[in-house]
């Protein structure tokens, strides 16, 4: 969803080190290329800033994860491989340097030079561009080494920083908050973390070839190059390479015991203990609702109609590996209805958000696998539903979620970037109707962030103060519900901030919750006793 520029697209030099580019950086730079906001004029070459303990350490532990019983994706090339940079580029001209005391300076002068190394550049070499020098830093460094690292540590997140270096300054371009989401697939944890660099490299030459000074923010101090990051040791590799073993001989021996169980639903009807009334969840008067053996249920949708409060859900079953959706009323008497199916597709379904406009009632499931937004609109309420539109296409969407303000409708979605996770961003799109047509927010992404950007159900009003929940991902998927209040919500703005993060322990041995639904008689979470559940 990038515009194209309507100039020309600026000269950059790429600084690269001697042994080639990694995949991930070659595709942001012919991102960046095809969307018409750079042209890349010459090539320079630094010291090889290789490391062979990471690139060892990679190598043995995607042996390790080819017997993991969840293979990639796609069969994509990977995205830590290296690249010669005359294969990408062979008709660009190499950069002759000059080196004077260790230092090197080129002869030529560049708008921009994109440092593609491992290697700190020169304040000398920073001089050779007349704007300045743009940079993805993972943590303190450029390379995989510091992701490793960051694995090795067992933190959850690491920032991903995309900035412009001049002489006198340093200015913000993009940045993201990733995680780690599997531990036991530290290769695939990687790839999805090196997409996100991807992503956050393309977006920074955007910015800064583009010249939208309201998209950049200016940090304080003094410019300079980043702290060089200490390489992976070998005895760190070994570390890291001994608790992948032991965490997945651990995870395939529960699989061979039995089948995890996956997700449940938990309700209440005492609105004193609501999320919503008190900002926080506690196990108070909470009613577990089991999933039966073959399937799951999770992601739960209260919507009130005619006084009588429907639950609409996910209802995965094993047999078929998808989901589609169900559907019980809850009772006078405090019981439910037998589930019943309402909607089902070729495809996965799933987060099923219902509402109400202009006297019909709609749903917005989930359906990432269609690569599509797609509105339903129920002729007969609450078993049978026609889809009416597709609200967005040819995206990667989830959880898209609906609120009415200020006499527009606003979609929260979580769209994911090529390559990357559907937990990392929250994108937002506005319109006078639910109908469409959906304008993007000028903004999106609006928050790059893994702990609080993925929808996690309904809006809600606090007092005078708007929440959006959202999940954390950081742990892993489903590991809490932040409570994000909107701070401001128009067509050229959208800021929030977490008030409160509620975890998982509102029951005993549960370890994920990633939705919560209330009408003003009725509450409804997930949870799941399995961190393996998908």
């Amino acid at each position: 969803m990038t515009a194209q520029l309507d100039t020309q697209p600026v000269s950059v030099a790429l600084a690269v080190p001697r042994q080639g580019l990694r995949q991930w950086q070659v595709d942001a730079i012919t991102r960046a290329e095809r969307d018409g906001f750079v042209r890349v004029d010459a090539v320079i070459e630094a010291e090889d800033g290789s490391n062979r303990t990471g690139d060892t350490t990679v190598a043995l532990l995607s042996l390790l994860e080819t017997f993991a019983p969840r293979p990639s994706p796609d069969s994509l090339p990977a995205l830590r491989r290296t690249l010669r940079v005359c294969e990408v580029w062979p008709d660009v001209p190499r950069a002759p340097l000059q080196r004077d005391g260790g230092a090197a300076e080129a002869t030529a002068r560049w708008p921009i030079i994109v440092n593609l190394s491992s290697r700190v550049l020169t304040k000398r070499l920073m001089n050779a561009a007349t704007v300045g020098v743009v940079e993805v830093r993972l943590g303190r460094s450029h390379d995989i080494d510091e992701a490793l690292d960051f694995c090795r540590k067992g933190r959850n997140t690491i920032r991903l920083s995309g900035v412009l270096v001049t002489a006198s300054g340093r200015v913000r371009l993009a940045s993201a908050v990733a995680g780690v989401r599997e531990r036991t697939l530290v290769v695939a944890s990687l790839e999805l973390l090196l997409a996100r660099a991807s992503t956050v490299l393309s977006r920074s030459l955007t910015t800064a070839c583009s010249a939208r000074p309201e998209t950049i923010a200016r940090t304080a101090g003094a410019a300079g190059p980043p702290a060089a990051a200490p390489l992976l040791s070998w005895s760190g590799a070994a570390s890291l390479i001994g608790s992948a073993v032991v965490d997945y001989a651990r995870s395939a021996k529960l699989r061979l015991q039995s089948r995890p169980p996956g997700w449940f639903l938990a309700y209440r009807a005492s609105p004193a203990h609501f999320i919503a009334h008190n900002l926080a969840c506690s196990p108070e008067a909470l009613t577990v609702i089991a999933s039966p053996p073959d399937r799951f249920y999770a992601d739960p949708c209260v919507f009130s109609h005619d006084g009588v409060d429907h639950v609409f859900f996910e209802d995965y079953r094993y047999a078929s590996g998808k989901a589609v959706i169900s559907w019980m009323r809850h009772a006078p008497n405090g019981t439910f209805t037998e589930p019943q199916t309402v909607l089902e597709q070729s495809y996965h379904l799933a987060y099923p958000f219902v509402f109400a406009y202009q006297n019909q009632i709609f749903m917005l499931p989930d359906t990432p696998q269609a690569r599509r937004v797609e509105l339903y609109r129920a002729t007969e309420f609450p078993v049978k539903w026609e889809r009416v539109a597709v609200l967005l296409e040819n995206v990667h969407a989830a959880d898209a979620t609906l609120f009415e303000h200020d006499n527009r409708w606003w979609m929260f979605v979580s769209l994911a970037a090529p390559r990357s996770s559907l937990c990392d961003e929250l994108s937002l799109f506005y319109a006078d109707s639910p109908l469409g047509p959906w304008r993007p927010h000028p903004a999106n992404p609006v928050k790059s962030d893994v702990r609080s950007a993925r929808p996690a159900g309904r809006l809600f009003y606090h007092e005078d103060r708007l929440v959006r929940p959202a999940q954390n991902c950081a742990r892993h998927y489903g590991g809490a519900v932040a409570l994000c209040e909107v701070l401001e919500l128009s067509p050229s703005r959208y800021r929030e901030r977490v008030i409160a993060e509620l975890d998982s322990s509102w029951l005993s041995g549960n370890v994920r919750f990633h939705t919560v639904s209330s009408s003003d008689r009725l509450e409804v979470l997930d949870g799941s006793f399995c961190s393996g559940a998908a």
